[in-house]
């Protein structure tokens, strides 16, 4: 580095580096300390949270009956009806306050998971009620096995155990559910 203009070259370049590249900064301060290991765990949960954020802003940005169907696929995929043709049926209308879809775990319909999928803003809980509906439609359908999944959280009250029947039960779904890890693995 010889030459006064390099040099003066080199600096501007090194002190604009990173302004206008389009790279964006991590969202958290890591620790000069932390190990590498770790550092790309929060990367990892940084970029899991902002496509967790993303598809949730883009479900609730479409009708109900796109999350219902959304929903149904999802379970279809993760291997609740096998593979073949008419796993899933969508049993009622959006709006309808019945079950959703019926989907069959077996090829002759004979265990079967009744879904109910509720597109709600986030700050729209689900409460006890609805869980009692889903149910009561369940025992009318002779259903054992149910799904409520929603883009909102469940009520303390509708996070209650439900049995029914000798053997009945029904799993919930909500947002801050993240044990699952459905749709963004």
């Amino acid at each position: 580095m010889r030459e006064p203009e390099f040099r003066e070259f080199y600096r501007n370049e090194a002190s604009t580096a990173g302004t206008d590249s389009g790279i964006k900064e991590p969202v958290h301060n890591i620790a000069a300390s932390t190990t590498p290991e770790e550092k790309i765990d929060a990367a990892y949960a940084s970029q899991t949270g902002d496509l967790r954020d993303e598809l949730l802003e883009r479900i609730l940005e479409n009708r109900p009956a796109f999350f219902e169907q959304l929903i149904i696929d999802l379970l279809v995929t993760m291997g609740y009806g096998g593979n073949h043709k008419n796993a899933a049926a969508q049993f009622g209308r959006s709006g309808d306050g019945s079950v959703d879809a019926i989907i069959n775990v077996d090829r002759f319909g004979l265990d079967r998971i009744c879904v109910q999928a509720k597109r709600y803003a986030p700050a729209n809980q689900v409460g006890r009620p609805n869980v009692n509906g889903f149910v009561g439609r369940l025992v009318g359908l002779g259903a054992s096995k149910g799904i409520f999944v929603t883009t909102s959280t469940f009520s303390q009250p509708a996070q209650l155990p439900v049995v029914f029947g000798q053997t009945g039960s029904v799993g919930r779904i909500g947002r801050s559910d993240r044990s699952l890890r459905i749709g963004v693995t």
